[in-house]
């Protein structure tokens, strides 16, 4: 035993046993935390908070903390035994509740796959799962919505592993360091991890430790981007034999899945497509009154044209296609007839508002910042544009296909699969940017003079999103294949 660890973890105990009789039982119970951080084997902390819960009507985590206090009190000096047996005496077995299912991320974002990644956890929570959330500290309407659900949240120390080049003195800690996930999979002891990733090298360290330690794990990764095989080449021939002992690698599209196979090393025979999924609010039909509304609050008149937009303002997601665009058509007979609103923030914001205020635009270009009432939005558009340099299969062109939105969107990754025969496509800018914008002039210009036609390639766009992207048909293929793997460990 650290002999200096026990003596600061008592000293948090007693701490802790101070608010309790002060009836700040909140502080107690993060006093009677530290001191388990410090000395996770320290029975009478455990003992507290599961008391603590009991009286708080938190039956389940007072189930959990007295189960530790009788596998460490071998003596049985204190009452959790019986406690423990009373509590569950007539509980109903649902086997599903002894597993605790982990969903480990680099992205703390509120875009594509943190998107995914809540589906997930509110999926497996409703379920009957125990869940817990590993990513970046943020504080989005995401995580907001989750803790209000009661899923358990990990915050991993803050890294950005986009930020790795060959040669650089320091390697983003997702790459190189052990010890945070080490220390994360110890206490926490999950029976399964879903890593939801951003790009095939997210979290590399963690799924690493994951192989070695023989915990079942599942990859889902969300995008493959062939510029990222220059960047990480040192990194690549660390991923096969991640992919070999995973319980499954799932790609968002058949294109990215291909990519993984030809440039990510992803070895043949392993992996497969589960589409992505949006829920039912996005399949409602449009909302006159959320139209008027939002138009209203915008300052956008109810008789124009609305181009929609819902994305990171990045240099990758093209916005500033969009806006050479745009000024083309400022010289068009239609101009006055045109309003963008474009929702989401990020690097490229200060320059794009700028560039946009340069124009003489900014009256008809609109900048929302984050949104989280993205199916009002798209009530009160007409139009969706999309104009990407890098796209897994964004959920950004899946929602505004299911409310009926036609889409125009570049020819990139896994979005020509989205959009089938429906929409769109536009020549991707890193073929030949001038004609993505030309191709974006001429799209824009025929669909706001023919209503006629932006309602017939909506319906089509709908139908195919009714189809293939639910929300639910995602969520049962990852269940079933969780339930398979979960009660084979078993």
């Amino acid at each position: 035993m650290n002999t200096q660890s026990f003596n600061i973890a008592s000293q948090k105990f007693r701490l802790g046993e101070v608010w309790q009789i002060k009836g700040k039982i909140d502080r107690a119970i993060a006093s009677y935390q530290e001191a388990l951080n410090l000395q996770p084997d320290y029975f009478p902390a455990h003992l507290k908070i599961a008391d603590l819960m009991l009286q708080q009507g938190n039956k389940e985590k007072a189930i959990d903390h007295y189960r530790q206090v009788s596998l460490l009190d071998q003596e049985k000096k204190t009452y959790s035994h019986r406690i423990l047996a009373k509590l569950t005496k007539n509980e109903v077995k649902n086997p599903k509740k002894t597993f605790k299912i982990m969903v480990y991320t680099d992205n703390p974002l509120v875009y594509g796959a943190e998107q995914v990644n809540h589906s997930l956890l509110c999926g497996l929570q409703k379920a009957g799962y125990k869940v817990i959330c590993v990513t970046h500290k943020s504080d989005t309407y995401l995580v907001q919505k989750r803790k209000k659900l009661g899923i358990e949240h990990i915050f991993l120390e803050p890294d950005n592993i986009y930020s790795y080049n060959v040669g650089l003195s320091r390697v983003p800690s997702a790459i190189r360091e052990p010890s945070e996930p080490v220390e994360i999979f110890a206490r926490n002891q999950p029976d399964l991890i879903i890593f939801g990733n951003s790009c095939p090298i997210s979290c590399l360290a963690a799924r690493e430790i994951a192989m070695q330690l023989e915990i079942p794990y599942i990859i889902i990764e969300n995008c493959a981007d062939p510029d990222w095989v220059e960047q990480f080449t040192p990194l690549l021939d660390r991923l096969p034999s991640i992919y070999t002992a995973s319980q499954a690698t799932i790609a968002v599209s058949e294109d990215n899945l291909n990519l993984l196979y030809q440039l990510f090393k992803l070895p043949s025979k392993i992996g497969t497509v589960i589409y992505n999924g949006r829920g039912e609010q996005f399949f409602l039909p449009p909302n006159p009154e959320n139209r008027s509304r939002i138009r209203q609050d915008l300052g956008i008149p109810q008789d124009v044209i609305v181009c929609c937009t819902t994305a990171r303002l990045d240099p990758v997601k093209g916005y500033h296609y969009q806006l050479s665009a745009i000024q083309q058509l400022k010289n068009k007979k239609i101009w006055s007839k045109l309003y963008f609103i474009w929702a989401g923030s990020g690097q490229w914001e200060k320059q794009l508002k700028e560039t946009a205020e340069k124009l003489g635009v900014s009256e008809q270009v609109k900048f929302l910042g984050v949104r989280e009432d993205i199916p009002n939005l798209l009530d009160a558009s007409d139009i969706f544009i999309l104009p990407s340099e890098v796209e897994g299969m964004p959920l950004a062109v899946m929602e505004a296909m299911a409310k009926g939105l036609p889409v125009i969107a570049t020819a990139i990754s896994g979005t020509p699969e989205e959009l089938g025969d429906t929409g769109k496509l536009i020549t991707s800018p890193k073929i030949d940017s001038q004609k993505t914008i030309q191709e974006l002039v001429e799209t824009i210009e025929l669909w706001a003079n023919n209503s006629t036609l932006r309602q017939e390639i909506g319906f089509a766009c709908k139908q195919r999103a009714e189809k293939l992207f639910q929300e639910k048909q995602m969520l049962e293929k990852y269940l079933t294949l969780v339930e398979k793997i979960l009660f084979k460990e078993k």
